[in-house]
């Protein structure tokens, strides 16, 4: 389970929604105020759930791929784990 955002964008009352989906209701509301105030078109906003895999988390810079935080933290571990060996080899 997932939450989304759906938004009115025009007048015919149609709700949309990209394909951005977040873990937590909280997440999803978060990003629907940052998209009412980036979007001036935005008529009307609503957070659903969905039955989607979730694949985007809400950060202190904005919403971010699943993927991109999971790459981003092997990276790191990656860069940690060979710092921790060079400093036991003596390299540091």
């Amino acid at each position: 389970m997932s939450w989304k955002v759906e938004v009115v964008m025009d007048d015919s009352g149609e709700w949309e929604c990209d394909s951005l989906r977040f873990a937590t209701q909280h997440e999803a509301v978060a990003y629907a105020r940052d998209l009412e105030f980036r979007c001036s078109a935005l008529r009307e906003k609503r957070v659903m759930e969905s039955g989607d895999a979730v694949n985007h988390r809400w950060t202190t810079q904005g919403a971010r791929s699943t993927r991109e935080i999971r790459e981003t933290r092997e990276i790191r571990e990656t860069r940690e784990t060979r710092e921790t060996r060079d400093m036991r080899s003596g390299k540091l």
